[in-house]
């Protein structure tokens, strides 16, 4: 009979443990709500005092430890967006997006082999990340690894086929890699989706000029330098006189 009520007890301590963090919960959404719409606006001090209310409401809330990790990250607190993004991997191992914003803030502070790292235990979570895809693979073009820089950026257009960065961005991995007709063909990808992007008009000038593509190559200089591109001016002045 005295385990049959310590059980019982157990179980209604249960219950109302529950209960009260699901209404700590229903109450700690309008202080995050509030901080989203000063995130979205740029008001990242005020966020980060609606977030951390919704923390002192329930201190268990991931979201709201996130949220603020973020909006600490803009502020350039890069020691504060550590603690929040940590406090919610010791909550939640498992967080997905706390692994990817402490792989963003890793890579605002250039350390780019930790980076990995994040981004690696990010998408064994959710591997259907296509900007955790392309941000992982950034940091391998910045670590020289610019082969398996190439698969993520596949693995990212796979994900988000109209994602002109990554386009770029694979481009100029292919030319270091040797594959000049590859980043040629995926500038003009880039352009078709976004045909005032200079920097694809310059890649593509500067990659049919390596391919000897004299014509196509000056007009795609032309087009960067009336863009503004200081490196298609300097390219046109030297290869189409």
């Amino acid at each position: 009979m005295k385990n049959l009520f310590s059980s019982v007890f157990l179980f209604l301590l249960l219950i109302l443990g529950n209960g009260v963090m699901a209404q700590n919960m229903s109450l700690a959404n309008a202080p995050l709500e509030a901080g989203n719409r000063h995130f979205d606006a740029g008001r990242y001090k005020e966020a980060i005092t609606e977030y951390s209310k919704s923390i002192y409401i329930e201190p268990k809330f991931t979201q709201a430890y996130n949220s603020r990790g973020l909006a600490k990250l803009e502020l350039n607190d890069f020691a504060g967006a550590l603690i929040d993004f940590n406090k919610v991997l010791s909550m939640d191992p498992k967080n997905a997006e706390a692994y990817r914003n402490r792989a963003t803030l890793k890579l605002r502070k250039q350390d780019y082999a930790s980076a990995l790292t994040d981004y690696d235990k990010a998408l064994a979570i959710f591997p259907d990340d296509a900007d955790m895809y392309y941000n992982r693979g950034i940091a391998k073009v910045v670590m020289n690894k610019k082969k398996e820089a190439i698969i993520d950026f596949d693995n990212s257009i796979r994900l988000k086929p109209n994602g002109v960065d990554t386009y770029v961005e694979r481009a100029y991995a292919k030319l270091d890699v040797s594959d000049t007709n590859g980043a040629v063909a995926d500038f003009t990808k880039a352009i078709t989706l976004d045909p005032k992007l200079a920097t694809a008009y310059y890649g593509r000038g500067y990659s049919r000029v390596v391919l000897k593509q004299n014509s196509q190559a000056c007009a795609d200089l032309q087009k960067a330098a009336q863009m503004g591109s200081k490196e298609a001016r300097d390219l046109l002045a030297k290869s189409c006189k």
